[in-house]
């Protein structure tokens, strides 16, 4: 696992250097657990009202991009010769204006997607900030611009005990890592899941379309234009399924790095050990959600009780495994 003392440039800085950005952990008087408290307090929703608007424009601007490639690589290959150079055209244009603004602006949304997920778990987990990581705090104006205006019913609901509230019956350290294993499981097993069926989903239509084509008896160079002009969308879908790939192996690393952390805390390790530790697998977590590409809501609504479930049966099986190795 990349060691998070480990900055992009490839220099390694000391703990101590690291550490000098950080508030210092409130080691010196116990601290109480109230996740289960914090994670209802209406600032800590509004911080995730407008996570979760964020990206929401995130995805709308990449599920736009896409349909429009879709649409313009289809209506070029059916249409006269005489238009075809008029799509070529717009195809042009849409690709320029995806690398020009379009994928930069995503990856901002992203970021600051990243960073309103950052202060919740700041908040309700009583972390310490790494201002070497996170810089500063979301300006309020911002929480406020992307929370002011409430979000459909159901998904206003699901906002509340965004951790499964039992872990506020164990100390603070335990329930903190709880949670944050809670994180890293739920997107790895969402981002295998739709990888898996997204391929389930891409394949087939491909050699349904092929073979539609030879039914209905186009030529191979119809055939062929209609294919090549799907080329972008098809290295778009690639792209992303080998981007989630790599973001679920970082998830296993983490998940390492929490298994580790998870051994030292049944063993009786000093919760100011486990604060740092979970401080540093929060640096990891951020990185991760500023780098990682989106998942259609309609999907993750799709899989969300499943998950939910799931996520909820672990926390309280390790609640049960700290209680036991803790008496």
């Amino acid at each position: 696992m990349t060691s998070p003392k480990r900055i992009a440039s490839g220099v390694w800085f000391s703990t101590r250097r690291i550490d000098s950005y950080m508030t210092p952990v409130q080691a010196s008087s116990p601290q109480t657990n109230n996740i289960a408290i914090d994670q209802v307090r209406p600032e800590a929703i509004d911080l995730l009202r407008a996570r979760d608007r964020v990206y929401g424009y995130a995805k709308i601007l990449q599920g736009v991009f896409v349909l429009v490639m879709i649409v313009i690589g289809v209506l070029g290959s059916v249409v006269s010769a005489d238009h075809k150079p008029i799509f070529g055209l717009l195809g042009i244009f849409a690709l320029l204006t995806d690398v020009i603004y379009l994928e930069s602006h995503i990856k901002r949304l992203c970021k600051l997607g990243a960073q309103l997920g950052e202060e919740f778990d700041i908040k309700v987990l009583n972390l310490s900030r790494n201002q070497f990581i996170a810089d500063r705090p979301v300006a309020p104006e911002d929480v406020r611009r992307y929370s002011a205006e409430l979000l459909h019913a159901d998904r206003e609901r699901q906002l509340h005990n965004w951790y499964e509230p039992q872990v506020g019956q164990v100390p603070l350290a335990i329930g903190r890592l709880i949670c944050q294993r809670t994180n890293i499981n739920y997107d790895a097993r969402l981002r295998t899941s739709y990888a898996a069926r997204v391929l389930q989903a891409v394949l087939p239509l491909m050699g349904g379309l092929l073979i539609a084509c030879l039914t209905l008896g186009m030529s191979l160079e119809a055939t062929v234009s209609l294919i090549s002009s799907l080329l972008p969308v098809l290295n778009w879908v690639a792209r992303d399924l080998r981007k989630n790939v790599e973001a679920t192996s970082q998830l296993e690393k983490l998940r390492s790095e929490f298994d580790r952390l998870w051994a030292r805390a049944l063993d009786g390790a000093m919760p100011d050990e486990l604060s740092q530790g979970s401080r540093r697998l929060q640096d990891a977590i951020f990185q991760h959600r500023g780098n990682t590409t989106l998942i259609t809501d309609c999907f993750y609504q799709r899989m969300r009780s499943k998950s939910e479930d799931e996520a909820g049966a672990a926390a309280k099986r390790l609640i049960e495994e700290a209680r036991t190795a803790l008496i």
